[in-house]
């Protein structure tokens, strides 16, 4: 090897690594600098496109005059280019690799330069050479000035001006490029972590034989999709010459044998994929259905059902992505590795040239492209979100409307929502397929300019005609992977996108299903220390309440002071910040919830029949009970001659929402569930509050003798039906534990209570 070569060959590995560098380097730690560094950086950006346009025509004009030299200078205005898209975003954040990639363009040059007072003979691609190299020399020297003198940068989070939680306009919803698209970025990445477990069959052995196998099928396809263009070549070639049919029979079957494997190669692959799709679909579906149903009260409270099943729906989207990512992600590799080379061998370096910067042109346009459509998708995803949200609040408040006359302003807010639904819908679009549009012209000056170099070795005489339809078919199958890889992580992160609140979902810490076994003797209820905050307001502050087992305890006071939430954490369905909810004397959030629930019955204040039967709808107390117990809970809630009256009787559905039942029918239905269940705790939330009076009554005494020695909490919204408790507990407006006694002992004091039941007996009178 000649001084030349190993000059040549240093300089082109140099430039091979700047190019990684400068396209890996986000992947670096962050480092500070001036602002002027991106006029640096344009100034290397523009000497080193000078000259490979240079050098190119050159190369056109003269057929031997591309060499190494020119690959090379490809190469550093690859980096230069790389390095420039991700400065304008924010000249001040760049990356450790950057540095290292300016170190080697600097040895590089100056390498170049050494060579240049080497050598005897000088031309003028020499001085050019000398000149490029030395004004790339000055700048990576300025570079580096700016950034070893540049002011520091860093990235802070921005101060909020008090605890107050506030939601931003959507038109104020945006990713700005710089920090927020790391932050998109890191986002992405931790979606990917929660949604990997279904995406990899880890615990499905037969699954994940069936993911290998996948793509080994791929790289079957790729095999052959290589050997195709050679062996059409060779067939187009022989054909002038071929007197008969005989002399290119066996190019034409390879051919042919090679064109048919490859849909069958296909078909076996996408068998293999069905089974494991349908199996991760069905584990995805599986979890995020039970993290709903087992998370926290909390967290029901800030959710819609709508929103959380269309979360559901949404994240489905997500595994069928990554398999096209990894499909077109082992086409890449398989082009990389194979075929480039192959393509290398065969042509000359001016082909590998255009590729490298076709490739680098439309990772360029993808980077850019992506980070509009992540705003304008985030922005279609905040708007529709809102848009189903208020649909589905109007649909179901359309009484109150037309009571009021207000129909015409709900279909006119509708209308208006519409519009900027479309509007952003409009602009996501135009970024898609400005996107497409744009590889797509790529993938045409590409193929084209291919078209012309081959032709002009093939009128050299260095190449074949058939060469010609042999870059046509390769050129395709470089552009084609780079296209669908481009395409699968747009799709892969419109995914992410979308199902984030799944991701949220799936990312929850289940309550406790694993918990310790619970012990009920008494039903001594206790609440220690508890400090409570909802939705950033204060609700309790190292509260403590005790309940004597066996007792019946009312709560009293005024709307919004807790009563409700109280019931919560003595259920579970509620978590405390700090303090410990006790059953005698055992701590319940470490007790199994299931084991919990067992033991605790809640009358709700606002109760929920399922679109099922009567009779499943109070199997919900016990799955096992006979029709027997079923009726006799029935009675005891008086509700079973309704029931009876019916058709159908316990078989009638009790429709959406319990429509097809009147509020009283309703509630007693679920207090039927309750005398069903026969739990050793009873707390009751305003439980009888749609019932008549003798309704009530006659339930009220029923209660009385099931629950006789049983530990009771009420949240009364009449103080008659709570007269007969053994302690009544009044809060106050902060929450407080103000008086506590009987009624009686309660009205001698002439406190809050006794102000109530005047109260009382006023409206009564």
């Amino acid at each position: 090897m000649t001084p030349d070569n190993i000059f040549d060959y240093s300089r082109l590995f140099c430039s091979l690594l700047t190019a990684l560098l400068s396209l890996l380097a986000p992947l670096g730690a962050e480092i500070s600098s001036a602002r002027s560094v991106i006029r640096a950086g344009c100034a290397l950006f523009a000497l080193a496109w000078s000259n490979v346009v240079f050098l190119w025509t050159l190369s056109i004009l003269h057929h031997n005059a591309y060499s190494l030299s020119t690959l090379h200078s490809v190469f550093f205005a690859i980096a230069a280019t790389l390095q420039v898209d991700r400065l304008s975003d924010d000249p001040k954040r760049l990356w450790t690799p950057y540095k290292w990639a300016w170190c080697l363009g600097c040895i590089s040059d100056a390498i170049g330069v050494a060579h240049f007072i080497s050598r005897r003979n000088f031309d003028y691609i020499a001085w050019l050479d000398l000149a490029v190299a030395i004004g790339k020399l000055l700048v990576y020297a300025g570079i580096q000035c700016c950034v070893s003198f540049g002011s520091d940068h860093r990235y802070k989070r921005v101060p909020q001006d008090d605890a107050e939680s506030t939601i931003p306009e959507l038109d104020e919803i945006d990713i700005e490029t710089g920090p927020g698209t790391a932050a998109k970025t890191s986002q992405l990445r931790a979606q990917f972590k929660i949604f990997w477990r279904f995406i990899w069959p880890s615990n499905n052995r037969a699954m994940k034989g069936r993911f290998i196998l996948a793509l080994v099928l791929n790289s079957g396809i790729q095999v052959v999709g290589l050997w195709i263009p050679h062996a059409l070549g060779r067939f187009i070639d022989r054909l002038p010459i071929a007197k008969t049919w005989g002399s290119v029979v066996f190019p034409v079957i390879f051919w042919f044998a090679l064109e048919f494997s490859s849909p069958i190669l296909l078909g076996l692959k996408q068998r293999v994929w069905i089974k494991l799709r349908s199996y991760r679909s069905r584990s995805l579906d599986k979890a995020t259905y039970a993290n709903i149903m087992n998370a926290d009260h909390s967290f029901h409270t800030t959710k819609s059902p709508t929103e959380l099943i269309n979360s559901v729906d949404k994240a489905k989207g997500v595994e069928n992505s990554f398999d096209g990512l990894v499909e077109h992600s082992a086409d890449g590799l398989f082009m990389i590795y194979v075929m480039i080379p192959v393509i290398a061998a065969r042509f000359n370096q001016s082909i590998l040239s255009l590729i490298a910067v076709c490739l680098m042109t439309k990772y360029v346009i993808f980077r850019r492209a992506v980070t509009a459509l992540f705003r304008a998708n985030d922005v279609l995803i905040s708007l529709n979100e809102l848009h189903k949200k208020r649909q589905e609040d109007t649909v179901r408040g359309r009484a109150t409307a037309a009571a009021f006359q207000q129909l015409g302003y709900l279909v006119g807010a509708n209308d208006s929502r519409i519009e900027e639904l479309g509007q952003a819908l409009d602009t996501y679009l135009i970024h898609a397929y400005w996107f497409w549009a744009s590889n797509l012209l790529v993938d045409c000056v590409g193929q084209y300019v291919g078209i012309l170099l081959v032709c002009d070795q093939v009128l050299s005489g260095n190449m074949t005609t058939g060469d010609i339809f042999v870059w046509l078919a390769y050129w395709n199958q470089v552009a084609s992977p780079v296209t669908a890889i481009l395409k699968a992580l747009e799709n892969l992160s419109k995914s992410f996108q979308d199902a984030a609140k799944a991701g949220e979902i799936l990312d929850m810490k289940p309550r406790a299903t694993q918990g310790k076994g619970l012990t009920v003797t008494q039903g001594g209820l206790e609440l220690k220390d508890i400090t409570l905050s909802l939705g950033g307001n204060a609700i309790f502050e190292n509260f403590n309440l005790s309940v004597p087992g066996g007792t019946k305890v009312a709560l009293v006071g005024p709307s919004g002071v807790g009563k409700s939430t109280i019931i919560g954490l003595l259920s579970g369905q509620i978590v405390p910040d700090s303090g410990e909810v006790l059953v005698d004397g055992q701590n319940i959030n470490e007790v199994d919830h299931d084991v919990l629930a067992s033991h605790i019955g809640v009358l709700e204040q606002k109760p929920h029949v399922y679109d099922t039967t009567v009779k499943d709808n109070v199997l919900y107390g016990k799955r096992e009970a006979t029709d027997e117990e079923v009726e006799a809970a029935c009675r005891k809630a008086c509700i079973h001659d309704d029931i009876v009256r019916r058709e159908k009787g316990y078989e009638t559905p009790c429709g959406v929402d319990g429509k097809h039942f009147s509020g009283g029918q309703v509630q007693r239905i679920t207090i039927a569930r309750l005398f069903l269940m026969d739990p050793k705790i009873l707390l009751i939330d305003e439980g009888t509050s749609a019932l008549d009076a003798a309704t009530e009554g006659f339930i009220k005494r029923s209660i009385a003798e099931t629950f006789e020695s049983r530990t009771v909490v009420t949240v009364a919204h009449r103080l008659s039906s709570i007269r007969q408790a053994d302690i009544i507990i009044v809060l106050g407006e902060k929450g407080e534990i103000v008086e506590s006694g009987t009624h009686d002992t309660l009205l001698k004091l002439k406190r809050k209570y006794w102000e109530y039941w005047q109260e009382h007996l006023g409206e009564q009178t």
